[in-house]
């Protein structure tokens, strides 16, 4: 059918519906209001936000951009330096954060594109049944906590909030990332997010914007998430070279700036993490059977995990950076306010579950104080320094299996891949998601991420989304895939 030009449309010929009219007049009548309200400024800048939205819901591989760069970008910590940035996951008046906002205007965006364009929507083939176990979890813990009456209501929804980046990402990643060259284009991006991060840690470091002092200037303060972007980036320059494909220059030149950042960091956890997970990928990068290795990594991780669980030696420190290695030694931990508080707490939640196993003690509910802590603080009730524990007093059994079924996942289907797939550097990321997955496991025997930490679960969720767009490109799926 042939398209008429602008000149043949007459000004008559345009038809206009009430609801455009009544809209535009309710933005205009709006705009009036809030320039009497609240000034000029706020209003213009209200118009402004409004804009953007429309555009964002028009375009979904910009919303989805502009989501994910905030989350990686802005850092939800007042120590890591910029308060401003923590207003960004603070509650608004609709109990939603602009972060939570941002998101689901994202989702809206693909959905109405999806709808548009008749293209159907896609699965995370991959994930499904541990999204499914994580989701049967959430509810079922939730339920137990309203009806044991023990819950406290904004934890629940705070909660909720912070485990739902497994859901949102996933799917906005398939949804935008179509095609292997897009794939490609976003892997490119990886060195590029890593090198700007990590540069911005350094103006943190040395501009003293810092919380804690490390002789040099002050600590990053990095949260789990970058942190974690940080491995994934080492593992997958390691998998790269290891495999012989080739890395841009740009790429190389990042890796020392991004060791030095974690190395100014406040993590012992990501060292530790960081260090076994490149120790993985170098044997099962040199070319052995896959199966002659796995002792190697049952051991490795093991040992990791009983200096862990015994010795809570994993969590972050107030010390310099010589003081935070030396504090790694088991005879520093008793003169750790924050290492000690982390062993109390995993006997009080032990004790807890010892009480509960099958059920947990439900979402929203605080766990109850048996033995003495060495501080305390808001919310700290909710929380265990311990993935799997995190998982299991929220849902029981089926929390701990949700938690379980979604790190397996990611270590299967990124061997999978890594084995499977056509492109060089697909299997490189691949290979380094696998592997972080041992890390995430690693960093979470003495901190919760998954579900706890709305940052750090989104980038988890970033690399699965990533993952589930190379699997439906292995061979045999390559006829089936949407």
């Amino acid at each position: 059918m042939a398209t008429p030009s602008l000149t043949a449309v007459r000004p008559g010929d345009v038809r206009v519906g009430p609801l455009p009219v009544l809209l535009a007049g309710a933005l205009a009548v709006g705009f009036v209001g809030a320039a009497v309200v609240a000034g000029p400024l706020l209003a213009v800048l209200g118009l402004v936000a409004l804009a953007a939205a429309v555009f964002l819901l028009g375009h979904p591989g910009w919303a989805v951009a502009v989501t994910v760069g905030v989350l990686i970008g802005a850092e939800a910590t007042r120590e890591w330096g910029v308060p401003a940035f923590e207003t960004l996951y603070t509650p608004t008046a609709v109990t939603l954060s602009p972060v939570n906002l941002l998101t689901l205007l994202a989702v809206a965006a693909v959905v109405l594109d999806g709808m548009r364009r008749e293209v159907g929507f896609r699965g995370v083939a991959p994930f499904g049944l541990a999204l499914g176990l994580v989701a049967a979890a959430l509810v079922f813990g939730t339920l137990y906590g309203v009806l044991g009456g023990k819950a406290i209501p904004y934890t629940i929804v705070s909660t909720i909030q912070t485990t739902a980046p497994l859901f949102t990402m996933p799917f906005l990643v398939v949804h935008v990332v179509r095609t292997d060259e897009q794939l490609r284009r976003v892997l490119r991006a990886i060195p590029v997010i890593a090198l700007v991060k990590a540069l911005a840690g350094f103006v943190v470091v040395f501009g003293g914007l810092g919380a804690v002092s490390t002789g040099l200037g002050r600590i990053t303060y990095y949260e789990p998430a970058t942190n974690y972007l940080f491995v994934l980036f080492l593992l997958g320059m390691l998998a790269a070279t290891l495999a012989g494909v080739p890395t841009s220059r740009l790429a190389r030149l990042t890796v020392p700036v991004v060791v030095a950042c974690m190395v100014l960091s406040y993590r012992r956890s990501f060292w530790l993490a960081a260090i076994a997970c490149l120790l993985v990928l170098l044997l099962l990068g040199s070319g052995r059977e896959l199966r002659r290795l796995l002792p190697v990594v049952v051991v490795l991780v093991g040992l990791t995990g009983y200096a862990a669980f015994t010795g809570g030696l994993l969590g972050g420190s107030d010390s310099e950076v010589v003081q935070r290695a030396q504090s790694l030694s088991p005879q520093k931990v008793s003169r750790n306010d924050q290492d000690r508080y982390r062993l109390s707490e995993r006997r009080n939640v032990l004790l807890a579950l010892e009480r509960e196993p099958l059920t947990g003690i439900g979402v929203g509910v605080d766990w109850p104080t048996r033995y003495p802590l060495p501080f305390e603080g808001q919310d700290l009730h909710q929380y265990a320094h311990f993935g799997l524990l995190w998982w299991w007093m929220k849902a029981g059994v089926l929390g701990g299996l949700a938690y379980l079924a979604v790190l397996g996942s990611v270590l299967w289907t990124g061997l999978r891949v890594w084995r499977r797939h056509g492109d060089p550097l697909v299997r490189c990321a691949a290979l380094a998601a696998a592997v972080g997955a041992i890390g995430f496991v690693i960093v979470e025997l003495a901190a919760s991420i998954m579900g706890s930490d709305e940052r750090g679960t989104a980038v988890l969720a970033l690399s699965m989304g990533l993952l589930a767009v190379a699997y439906r490109g292995l061979p045999s799926r390559a006829g089936s895939a949407a």
